[in-house]
């Protein structure tokens, strides 16, 4: 049937809402939880209460799941206000102590409690009789097989419950004459993979001997027996395997495995019932326990099948009176008791009645073949309910007993034809119910395949709220609502319901509110509460981020597992959807801000191409204030480099002759790198080489021109707009007649005078300031000869502080080792330097402007 949409009733008030209990559990993956929570659901719902459980996590992380304290945000739901009572498993204090268990449901302190199993220190706790259960599997295993070497692998450390089976073993072996060998007592969690891990330490790392290994739990003993099977070691014939729990799994293992039945059904439904009395002011023990009973199977060694009654009946003539009749019907009452511990309300008196009265009128011929028909129809109806059929094969021998007694020893052929008939109806009734169930079980899987497939598969947001609405109606899962968190303030978390089912029909949320907050469930009138439901509450989550929750209304589908596996399917496609919603809604976004990016871009493009076309200009300007020829000395070879980090820059040199022959050599470093030092650095050029040139026409020293070009910069352009520009300086006028220098070194590098050997013989120091910085500043002149082959260096800082990628600096040192070579030519000299700065660098642009004039005196 197609889902339609269908509107929602309005809110019930509290006053029509039936009353309500909790039930905290950690999660419902195992039997132990999913078959408390059904015992719990159903008995609640026949007294008139709703049932919402919460199924959250440890509140630790567990040694298998690192991820499951994330589930306990879902306890945060929890609502004292709305609950008129709360069932609390005490598995979900499996990994934290007492008293910090105890910190955590006192929080719940204002309404009723019971705990399911031991932990909670202040609370009724219902428990398993583990002591007998446990007493009488470790002695069964001492007195009718001998065992005296027993391998025990226990829960996890800190857990009452496992501590208590942990004691018990300890105590049954004391008793028996047996002292416990703790190397035979190995560490477990309650899992099967710790009872793989036990028989490796056993048998591969240790190689210790042992008669029995005995489980804490179920799932730990049958990770054990397929350990031994991997390892060809035979169970029962070489190792005998027990457990603990009795899940369904136990009774169809190979071999099946012997194991302490724990009802746990019936421990659901006793929490209701004794949580109700607490309710209603019965003051109740702090302990309630429920009976837990040896189911001996074929992995201890036993065969059920083979096992006698203690009973006997006494019959001296053919008459049978009511005595007899009711210690039959009592000893039969007990054998189907103990077969329906998990089914309430399949077996009742008048079909144990009619069980028993068939058997009687079959042998004394009242009602001839009427027996196994009964029979047929008692072992059908707890077969498909889940029970445990073979028990029956028990009342088998109760009847063999009654048979001797009534036949006088010797047993009738016809009875013996008709005790193998019941247990062939018996067996096949059993396999016929486990197939059933395989079937169902298979038919449920193949569906909860195909919804994660179908889940996973959808990454569109909306996509996947109608693939889970589709394939959870498929899983017969017709009432659901997802909510996700929107945002947590002030402790409180607020929710959105994005999509819901109600009888198979989609909500229409375009109808209602659907914003909520923390500790409701769903808005106000999408769920009605005026009649008794089951509510199961599972927390929606990836990893360490939290999505939201998602409320199923039990009803056709039951099975915790199934739940489990959905939440987990659903979690992470969810997640994978609001990552994938996020990247739409941030790709249109980011389109949206391409188109204006773009518009920016083309502004900012032709804004650059305005700003490149002045820099060019700019360039070209500069270039032009470079000496377009050096002079040609006789006798002697300049040669400059330079090398701009931008397209303006504010190094320059110049070179230029003066009218008495002698040529002026100048090197400068302005300060910034911008077009405004470009400019400073023309005007700079521009003044030394008037200044120089008028003061050889007064007749005075164009060394001068530093003196007059700084008081010049001091006068007009200090502080201009607030920027204090200057210049580092040397000047030299070079005499290629007498092979001098005179030189001013206005804060400028030190040059290197370099000998025709090579090394440097003299770093020319500094004999003034920089020029723009200090009025009237002093400018000494001094002088130096150049002897044939020598050769003067001058460079700028951008030589010494050029930068490798990791930020060394070039340094003076690798300038001098350079300059240690013998100079052959003022070019190769500034060749080699080039080179060797660039190889620092390796390729990384330069931060600075290189700018290098060098000066040599040939031989000639």
């Amino acid at each position: 049937m197609s889902a339609e949409v269908t509107s929602v009733p309005g809110f019930r008030t509290a006053a029509k809402d039936c009353p309500a209990i909790g039930f905290l559990t950690e999660s419902l993956s195992s039997i132990y939880q999913s078959s408390c929570w059904i015992g719990a659901s159903d008995e609640a719902v026949k007294r008139g209460y709703s049932l919402i459980c919460y199924a959250g996590g440890s509140l630790n992380k567990s040694s298998w799941d690192p991820y499951e304290p994330q589930r306990n945000a879902i306890y945060n739901f929890v609502d004292v206000n709305r609950l008129k009572g709360l069932v609390i498993t005490g598995s979900i204090g499996n990994f934290i102590s007492p008293s910090d268990f105890e910190s955590f449901y006192s929080r719940f302190n204002s309404i009723p409690m019971v705990c399911l199993g031991p932990g909670m220190q202040s609370v009724t706790s219902i428990l398993v009789d583990n002591y007998h259960g446990i007493y009488e599997l470790i002695s069964h295993l001492i007195e009718s097989h001998g065992c005296s070497r027993i391998a025990f692998v226990r829960g996890p450390e800190g857990n009452q419950e496992a501590e208590q089976r942990l004691e018990i073993f300890r105590k049954v072996l004391l008793e028996h004459g047996i002292t416990p060998d703790n190397n035979l007592i190995i560490p477990g969690d309650f899992s099967r993979d710790s009872g793989a891990r036990a028989v490796y330490h056993l048998i591969d790392k240790y190689g210790l001997s042992f008669d029995a290994l005995v489980g804490a739990n179920d799932d730990i003993a049958l990770g054990a027996l397929k350990a031994f099977q991997e390892r060809h070691i035979r169970v029962p014939d070489e190792v005998l395997v027990v457990g603990f729990d009795d899940i369904e799994e136990s009774g169809f293992s190979a071999p099946p495995l012997t194991t302490v039945r724990q009802p746990f059904y019936e421990m659901g439904a006793k929490a209701i019932e004794v949580l109700l009395d607490s309710i209603e002011g019965v003051e109740l023990p702090s302990i309630i326990t429920v009976p837990a009973t040896v189911t001996t199977r074929q992995s201890c060694g036993c065969f059920r099948l083979d096992s006698t009654t203690d009973i006997r009946f006494d019959i001296p003539s053919h008459l049978i009176s009511d005595v007899q009749r009711k210690l039959f019907y009592e000893e039969i009452a007990s054998i189907m008791e103990q077969s329906r511990m998990s089914v309430t309300g399949v077996i009742n008196p008048e079909l144990i009645q009619q069980f028993s009265d068939s058997f009687f009128d079959e042998i004394t011929d009242v009602n001839p073949g009427g027996f196994i028909p009964v029979v047929n129809k008692v072992a059908w109806m707890l077969a498909l309910a889940g029970g445990d059929t073979p028990g029956l094969l028990k009342s088998i021998n109760v009847m063999r007993q009654l048979a001797i007694a009534f036949y006088g020893g010797e047993i009738p052929a016809k009875i013996e034809e008709l005790f193998q008939s019941a247990t062939l109806a018996i067996a096949d009734a059993a396999a016929r119910a486990q197939a059933h169930r395989r079937l169902n079980a298979d038919r449920q899987a193949s569906l909860l395949r195909n919804a994660g497939q179908a889940i996973a598969s959808a990454f569109d947001f909306e996509k996947l709220l109608s693939v889970i609405n589709t394939e959870l109606v498929k899983l017969t899962i017709n009432e659901f609502w997802i909510s996700l968190y929107t945002v947590f303030e002030s402790g409180i978390k607020y929710l959105k319901l994005h999509s819901g089912m109600s009888n198979g029909n989609y909500l229409n949320l375009s109808e209602i509110s659907v914003d909520f907050k923390a500790p409701a469930l769903v808005p106000d009138g999408v769920m009605p509460m005026d009649k008794p439901r089951s509510l199961l509450i599972e927390p929606l989550f990836f990893k360490e981020d939290q999505i939201g929750i998602i409320v199923f209304n039990v009803e056709r589908c039951r099975d915790g597992l199934t739940y489990e596996i959905l939440r987990q399917h659903i979690s992470s496609s969810l997640k994978g959807a609001l990552l994938m919603k996020k990247v739409q809604e941030q790709a249109l976004a980011l389109e949206l801000a391409n188109i204006q990016l773009q518009k920016l871009r083309d502004a900012e493009h032709a804004y650059l191409e305005a700003v490149k076309h002045e820099l060019e200009l700019g360039r070209e300007i500069q270039a032009s204030f470079l000496p377009r020829e050096i002079p040609q000395v006789n006798g002697w070879e300049i040669c400059p480099a330079f090398q701009p980090a931008r397209e303006v820059s504010g190094d320059f040199y110049d070179v230029f002759t003066l009218p008495d022959g002698k040529v002026v050599l100048v090197l400068s470093d302005v300060s910034g790198k911008d077009v405004s030092a470009a400019l400073f650095m023309g005007m700079i050029r521009t003044l030394i080489r008037a200044l120089s040139e008028q003061a050889v026409s007064d007749g005075s020293d164009p060394l001068d021109a530093v003196k007059l070009t700084n008081k010049y910069l001091i006068n007009h352009h200090y502080g201009n707009n607030g920027r204090y520009m200057y210049a580092t300086l040397f000047m030299a006028v070079l005499d290629p007649f007498q092979s001098t220098f005179t030189y001013v070194n206005a804060g400028h590098n030190p040059p290197a005078i370099v000998m025709a050997t090579g090394g440097v013989r003299k770093w020319i120091d500094t004999t003034g300031p920089a020029v723009g910085i200090i009025p009237d500043g002093q400018f000494n002149c001094n002088q130096l000869d150049i002897a044939s082959g020598e050769l003067l260096f001058i460079y700028t800082d951008g030589v010494t502080e050029a930068r490798s990628p990791d930020g060394e600096l070039f340094t003076k040192k690798r300038l001098s080792s350079i300059l240690d070579n013998p100079p052959a030519s003022a070019s190769a000299i500034v060749s080699q330097v080039e080179y060797a700065v660039r190889q620092h660098c390796e390729g990384k642009a330069q931060s600075d402007d290189i700018t290098i004039l060098a000066v040599y005196r040939s031989n000639n």
